[in-house]
């Protein structure tokens, strides 16, 4: 076996022989309705507690266990910006993406008027917990209020901008990727003690961005900070293209959109 991997394996088992404490937060939880039970451990990092408020910090590990198992399947380790305090709670449990599996979440940062967590989706296929490209898109979401709807599969958030509340956000999940749906957007008037409205509606198919959402706001609110500019979103370059004052296209290396308005709502859809 390479130094190397020889290392990070003894460094595992090391982590996975640390014993209990009685301030580690421990849940069970059934995975699926037809599935196996998992024991999950919180194991608190004791030097997180020195760590920079709203910095990136090492607060700890969570063990998974199989039911019945002594050694965990898998360990994750999470690094966040919030207080360690928040992790100390425990992991949220909750299928956040529908597929009849519970995931799991902590707090990832806290401010005045809005928060985020970190995510790891189950995948049932390995039977772990993983990281992957809608686990980061969640990540990415700050809200004031959060709420995954099993009933209609969709995500709301409400959100300040500026003194303005609620503006709110519908996501739906889209081959295995987060889609903006519908937003009702508030915003603050310039020279103007009062709060502007708007409503985008989506096709899920066209899968916009949340950066790239911002970026339609920018333009709604002051055209010309995106007219004819390119902005780096999500790791594509988008061009934005006025057409009229009631339509313009903007686009990527691989989609183009079209956005319309009739009276004070926005659709877009895919050209």
């Amino acid at each position: 076996m390479p130094l190397k991997q020889l290392f990070w394996t003894f460094a595992l088992w090391c982590l996975a022989a640390i014993p209990a404490t009685a301030a580690d937060t421990v849940q069970t939880v059934k995975i699926h309705p037809n599935g196996p039970m998992y024991t999950l451990r919180t194991i608190v990092n004791p030097q997180a507690e020195h760590c920079n408020l709203g910095e990136p910090c090492l607060v700890g590990w969570i063990r998974v266990y199989t039911q019945g198992a002594a050694v965990p399947l898998q360990t994750i380790e999470f690094r966040t910006h919030a207080d360690v305090s928040w992790f100390a709670k425990g992991p949220h449990i909750e299928d956040v993406n529908f597929d009849g599996y519970q995931d799991i979440s902590v707090v990832d940062e806290v401010a005045g008027k809005w928060g985020s967590d970190q995510y790891r989706l189950f995948d049932p296929t390995t039977g772990r917990f993983v990281k992957s490209v809608l686990a980061n898109e969640l990540t990415a979401l700050r809200y004031f209020k959060l709420v995954f709807d099993s009933t209609t599969k969709q995500i709301h958030t409400t959100h300040f901008v500026g003194q303005c509340y609620p503006s709110r956000r519908t996501y739906t999940v889209f081959e295995q990727r987060l889609a903006l749906v519908h937003a009702e957007e508030l915003f603050p008037a310039i020279g103007r003690e009062q709060c502007l409205s708007f409503t985008v509606n989506v096709s899920p198919a066209t899968r916009v961005s949340p950066a790239a959402h911002e970026a339609f706001i920018d333009w709604v609110t002051d055209p010309g900070t995106l007219e004819q500019r390119e902005r780096w979103l999500d790791h594509s370059t988008w061009q934005v293209h006025q057409l009229s004052r009631d339509h313009f296209t903007y686009a990527s290396q691989q989609k183009q959109f079209r956005v319309r308005r009739t009276g004070n709502t926005w659709v877009v859809a895919e050209e």
